[in-house]
């Protein structure tokens, strides 16, 4: 037992002199292999354990006060753990402009292939989108390290499992580092494992509490290291090659020792990590060259005068500079303030001579304090920072830079390490170092969280088609239509000029870009005015020729030509949906309802269910239905004629060509068949007087007659809606509808108006959205194959309903309860819903309590704000960052609150955000009149792509305005001319390189 252990001892020794003056790569590096018991776990060179958590932040925005307050929450909890010697616990974060490609490629290129999916042409502009953002945000990483050495285990049981651990090895018949270059299998002290995964369970359920997390396996963590370690040379896909994979085979072998097995072993971690060797820089010991970079390590020497935020650092360091920061803490209470009374009781036997000595007794006695009488956990913290870049000079300038931001945070005093650079730069990667050589100061547990990048913010979608950043460059990815949330409604609200409309179309796009999409989504925008249709417009230029019609913008107008009966069935029906009805009574309520509601008709809800169920049972196939005429519908004739119909003259309904064209296979003719079997509101006199339930249940009473006056008032003031169907929107997918011409305010009769006119632009472009599998039995057997076949499809892709200038419907309760309705149904039928309003009135608390996603695009003024935090019910941190961060439309994009409600969380999530456009992308989004003219003559000439490309070069600030004035002043033209495709065709001829198939 003594020769294996003394032979163990010696070649330790020999190990531990070698690591000493570290000739070698391998002697810097704190990792051996991985646990063989848990797959979270490493095994360090000491046989410790290691795990690494990687923090993702937090999902709402906090001040330094919000962060103070998680500090203590999580120093509280956590003490215990922490007060215990034998743990590490290693803050690392690192920010890079340079990698921040990495975080939104992916993205980008799902989107990308979503867009070649459903053929549209907006590659140029999503690539544009990549650049943007890849020069605007920073790529961040921050790992927790948590570590346990033997030291955690009374002294005679650290000599206990250190000979037990050599005993495994020979029992296995290996010596217990049998390979120098290789991991070593039986490492692993036992009795560790469950010491190390309680340290970090109880640790990472206390960071849980704030922050959004994720434990890394054994591989995971290995491959984040070398990220950061040897990032030149690690592609996405590496993977390391650990204990229990199949060993490589490697013929070179690499060390002196005879029995040396390293080149039939798994390579060591060191290896791994670092493929090539870092060096001291030739010109500059205080620098260390990596893999064609320069690295400046730095390290924090004497602690911050007064305790800052680590976000108060971060707002110093210059944007573009990358940099890495490590706070490691040395768990040990008892130990540390056994030191500092040592140190307290030399300095007071000193102070007589030396007033330093009387200013550390004072600072000593200063933690004593905390750490006694308080019950605080002091623990000893040391720093390292570093950054880099690729020439000496650059770094040099950088590390100036960066030293001041460090001098700055809180008065600390930084130093170079011009002993072992190599080491210091070390010491700022996640777990590799063993030994920190920074100078340990004593800190109180809650100040040294509080100083941590932990409380970094972050999205809750890791990706998504919505790209957003935070006003410290993050990038933040939403993802519509995702699992993380319970419902998908969604209200923006924005006081005039700060960009409503652009955040719709924004927010729409992210919709039809988002990735998995296998055709176009169903997106219905009602709108008041063109700026919808600017965006439809850009959609349809984007679209091949031949799918073109799939995106329509219209106005609604209230006339016979353009009439949308209101009535219509689904294919096969007789009678409506129960989800259609519902709509069919707050129409007709709305429409019956007197202006003012002088007169208003009592029980006039309970009498319009009975009036509806009047209306369609009249013209079923066995009442009165209505008979087919020849002459009426030329398409239908030509149908009927094509198919070799038989029927008999003046004998067979509407209902019945219906059937026939189906069975024939035309379901198309067969729809339009059907509009001339349904009822309008002409039949609902006649139900009146031909129900006998209806008769019977209101007679000739005045009610009635106050109800045939208004059915009488509403086929003349609606002739839209009072007969046959002549509009149709075809297969068109991407709709917009604009109320211009028909919502019209300044009377109660104008507001009923606007009402009726909105409901019914709802019916036109989404009355097919709440239909899913569930309603198929609401359909006749022989029809439910062709509805199932079409809602099976729509189901593959999202479905949007929006309607903006809410404001506009305040004084229609009616309209405002279907848009409650549609909201609250939404996921049921998988329909996302989205509001938007200039007015935060318009927003009731039942929509508020539905909404799961909110945007305030600013505030008007202080009053303004207040009802905003109130009816949000916005956090302290919320409240300052607004009124501190939020400056509305600037170059850098345009900043607003996002408010996010997830699963498993119980309030909001709340971020300060800014939207940031490249120039193509803001001219896609354009809804100024004539400068979308201009884009839409430009995309007839080039397509898309080619127009977006040369409007972004000539107009980089998205602005046309003075060419186009310019151009009509010097151009030549006549009244036939189009200004607009004359003006198009001299830029096309400006910037023909701009031009690509």
């Amino acid at each position: 037992m003594f020769g294996k252990l003394g032979g163990e001892v010696f070649a330790d020794m020999a190990h531990a002199m070698r690591r000493f003056f570290k000739p070698a790569i391998a002697d810097y590096i704190n990792l051996e292999a991985n646990s063989a018991i848990d797959q979270f776990s490493l095994v360090t060179s000491d046989g410790g354990l290691l795990s690494v958590i990687e923090i993702d932040g937090l999902l709402s925005i906090n001040d330094d006060d919000g962060a103070l307050q998680i500090a203590r929450g999580i120093s509280q909890g956590a003490a215990p753990q922490l007060a215990k010697p034998g743990h590490r616990v290693q803050v690392v974060y690192e920010g890079d402009p340079d990698l921040s490609y990495q975080e939104i490629s992916s993205s980008v290129r799902k989107m990308k292939e979503t867009a070649a999916r459903v053929h549209l042409d907006l590659a140029p502009m999503i690539d544009e989108r990549e650049r943007v953002l890849s020069r605007r945000t920073i790529r961040e990483k921050v790992y927790l390290v948590l570590s346990t050495s033997v030291q955690c285990l009374p002294v005679s049981e650290q000599k206990r499992v250190l000979g037990d651990r050599v005993d495994k090895a020979y029992h296995e018949g290996s010596p217990l580092r049998p390979g120098e270059f290789a991991q070593a299998p039986y490492f692993e002290v036992g009795g560790l494992m469950d010491i190390h995964q309680g340290f970090v369970e109880q640790v990472s359920r206390e960071v849980g509490v704030w922050c959004r997390y994720h434990t890394l396996g054994a591989r995971e963590a290995i491959k984040a290291v070398r990220m950061q370690a040897s990032r030149n040379f690690t592609g996405e896909d590496w993977e390391a090659t650990l204990l229990g994979d199949r060993v490589p085979k490697r013929l070179l072998v690499e060390s002196n020792r005879l029995d040396d097995q390293s080149h039939v072993m798994h390579p060591s971690l060191a290896q791994q990590l670092f493929p090539s060797a870092p060096e001291v820089h030739d010109l500059d010991p205080t620098m260390v060259k990596h893999e064609g970079l320069i690295y400046a390590p730095v390290l924090i020497d004497i602690p911050p005068q007064r305790t800052a935020s680590f976000n108060s650092l971060f707002a110093r360091v210059p944007e573009g500079l990358p940099w890495r920061i490590s706070l490691s803490m040395d768990t040990g209470h008892d130990r540390v303030m056994s030191v500092l009374k040592r140190k307290k009781g030399y300095a007071t036997w000193l102070a007589v001579t030396n007033s330093d000595n009387k200013a550390i007794r004072d600072a000593a006695d200063e933690f004593l304090h905390f750490g006694e009488r308080q019950g605080e956990t002091v623990v000893p913290v040391q720093i390292a920072v570093c950054t880099w870049g690729k020439t000496h000079e650059q770094v040099l300038k950088r590390k100036a830079h960066l030293m001041a931001a460090l001098q700055g945070w809180g008065q600390t005093e930084v130093i170079e390490e011009r002993g072992d650079a190599i080491e210091a730069w070390m010491n700022s990667l996640p777990g590799v170092s063993q030994k920190q050589i920074g100078n340990p100061m004593p800190m109180l547990l809650e100040e040294a969280l509080y100083m941590s990048p932990l409380m970094r913010p972050c999205s809750p979608w890791t990706e998504g088609s919505l790209h957003l950043r935070t006003k410290t460059r993050k990038l933040y990815q939403y993802m519509p239509t995702n699992s993380q949330q319970e419902n998908w409604v969604t209200l923006i609200y924005g006081p005039p000029g700060k960009g409503k409309s652009v955040m719709l179309a924004a927010y729409n796009s992210a919709m039809l870009l988002k990735p998995g999409n296998t055709r176009l989504p169903r997106i219905t925008t009602v709108d008041i005015g063109f700026s919808s249709a600017g965006w439809v417009d850009m959609i349809r230029a984007a679209l091949p020729d031949d799918q073109k019609h799939l995106a329509t913008a219209f106005q609604l107008n209230n006339r016979r030509e353009d009439a949308v009966n209101p009535f219509d069935l689904p294919l096969g029906c007789v009678k409506p949906l129960a989800v259609d009805k519902v709509f069919l009574s707050n129409l007709m309520v709305t429409l019956l309802t007197p202006v003012h509601g002088e007169g208003s008709i009592d029980m006039l809800a309970e009498m319009v269910t009975l009036l509806i169920d009047a209306m369609y049972e009249l013209r079923l196939p066995e009442n009165q239905p209505e008979l087919y005429e020849r002459g009426l519908d030329e398409v239908v004739d030509a149908a009927v004629d094509l198919h070799s119909l038989h029927y008999v003259e003046d004998d067979t309904s509407w209902y019945a060509i219906r059937d026939l064209l189906f069975d024939a296979g035309d379901s198309v003719n067969a729809l339009r068949a059907q509009r001339y079997a349904v009822p309008t509101l002409d039949d609902a006199l006649t139900a009146m007087t031909e129900n006998q339930t209806f008769r019977d249940s209101y007679g000739d009473d005045e009610r009635a007659k106050l109800l045939k006056a208004m059915i009488v008032s509403a086929t003349r003031d609606y002739p839209v809606l009072s007969t046959r169907t002549k509009f149709d929107l075809g297969d068109a997918r991407i709709v917009s509808i604009d109320l211009q011409n028909v919502a019209i305010t300044g009377s109660a009769k104008a507001d009923k108006t606007t009402a009726v006119m909105f409901m019914m632009a709802r019916q036109i472009g989404a009355k097919d959205f709440y239909r899913n599998l569930e309603t198929l039995v609401e359909i006749p057997e022989k029809y439910r194959r062709h509805h199932e076949k079409i809602i099976t499809l729509d189901n593959q892709v999202p479905k949007v309903f929006s309607m903006d200038e809410l404001h506009k419907m305040r004084n229609a309760p009616q309209a405002i309860e279907q848009a409650i309705i549609d909201a609250r149904e939404g996921r049921k039928h998988e329909v996302m819903v989205t509001l938007a309003s200039q007015f935060l009135v318009d927003f009731d608390d039942r929509m508020v309590k539905l909404a799961n996603n909110v945007y305030c695009l600013g505030y008007a003024n202080e009053e303004d704000l207040r009802d905003i935090i109130r009816k949000f019910g916005l956090s302290g941190s919320t409240q300052s960052s607004m009124r501190r961060l939020m400056r509305g439309i600037t170059k850098e994009g345009s900043d607003f609150l996002a408010l996010y409600r997830v699963k498993n969380v119980n309030d909001f999530v709340q971020q300060v955000l800014m939207l940031t456009l490249g120039p193509m992308e803001a001219w896609a989004y354009c809804t100024t009149k004539g400068e979308r003219e201009l884009r839409n003559e430009l995309s007839k000439l080039l397509g898309l792509g080619n127009a977006l490309k040369i409007m972004a070069k000539e107009f980089p600030t998205v602005s046309a305005g003075q060419y186009l004035q310019h151009f009509k002043e010097q151009a030549v033209y006549t009244d036939e001319d189009n200004i607009y495709a004359l003006a198009a065709r001299e830029l096309a001829e400006k910037h023909a390189e701009l031009v690509s198939d």
